[in-house]
C-alpha cells in the first residue's frame, strides 16, 4: 500500500461549496473561458451536446 504525505490512502475528502445564484453565471463564464467546458468534464456525447447548445443558443461570445 502506498503512503501519501499527510493523508491516508483510503481517506475521502468532500467539501460542499454553495454558490449564490448571482455568482453562478460569472463562474461558469470564467470556467468556459479557461477551457473547462461540459465536453471536457463529461467527455461522452452528452457533454459535447451540452457544450454545442451553450455555444450556439446563448452565443459563444456572450459567455
Amino acid at each position: 500500500m502506498k503512503q501519501h504525505i499527510g493523508t491516508k490512502v483510503n481517506e475521502i475528502r468532500l467539501k460542499k461549496i454553495e454558490i449564490s445564484g448571482s455568482s453562478k453565471k460569472r463562474i461558469y463564464r470564467e470556467l468556459f473561458k479557461s477551457g473547462i467546458t461540459p465536453s471536457v468534464v463529461f467527455p461522452e456525447l452528452g457533454g459535447l451536446a451540452d457544450e454545442l447548445k451553450i455555444r450556439y443558443s446563448v452565443g459563444y461570445t456572450n459567455l
